[in-house]
């Protein structure tokens, strides 16, 4: 097996592993979900450059737009992971003045929905024939740098501040 196979394979294992974490909210405690979502999220980060590593010229058009997305599905889970979470959804991005009144403009429960949606999108292509392995790990590269890598960081910024505000209390 080549650093490539072996690279799209950790992908889609850790691809699959987010997705079902996000489609299972609902059978887990808040907080355990939280804390097995940002496990996975540093292990996607690194795959996913990885295969960008592997690869580095995002050769292929991102197969969907988001035009493309099936909006009602994405309000959906969006709305489902924001009840989920509840008061730990919104946090302040760093461009959100701390001073003023102003909600937060961030979202976990965004970024995780941007995240989960650009990664099934690699997954379905790859489920639908595993030959097009090469044109899913292009979709995670290209969609990663064109999307869900600020997403990711985001999150993972909020997830540890929270983390820290936990273990201080």
């Amino acid at each position: 097996m080549t650093t490539t196979d072996h690279a799209i394979r950790e992908m889609i294992q850790l691809a699959n592993e987010y997705c079902e974490l996000v489609e299972q909210i609902s059978c887990w405690q808040q907080l355990d979900w939280l804390r097995a979502v940002n496990h996975v999220l540093p292990r996607l980060q690194q795959a996913v450059l990885q295969l960008k590593k592997e690869n580095p010229l995002c050769e292929i058009k991102v197969s969907q737009t988001e035009s493309d997305v099936d909006e009602h599905a994405r309000f959906e889970l969006y709305s489902r992971l924001h009840v989920t979470l509840g008061e730990l959804d919104p946090y302040r991005l760093e461009q959100d003045a701390s001073t003023t009144t102003d909600p937060p403009t961030g979202s976990l429960a965004d970024d995780f929905t941007d995240i989960y949606f650009d990664l099934k999108r690699g997954l379905q292509i790859y489920n639908k024939d595993a030959s097009n392995a090469c044109i899913s790990s292009s979709e995670w590269v290209c969609s990663f740098d064109i999307h869900w890598e600020l997403h990711l960081r985001d999150a993972y910024k909020q997830l540890d501040r929270m983390n820290k505000s936990l273990h201080s209390n």
